[in-house]
């Protein structure tokens, strides 16, 4: 499950800059 918690924290890094990744 330790995965689940990577993705998860990739997510909330993305949410902080979704204008990085929209851009």
């Amino acid at each position: 499950m330790q995965e689940l918690e990577e993705i998860q924290n990739s997510f909330a890094k993305e949410e902080l800059k979704p204008e990085i990744k929209m851009d």
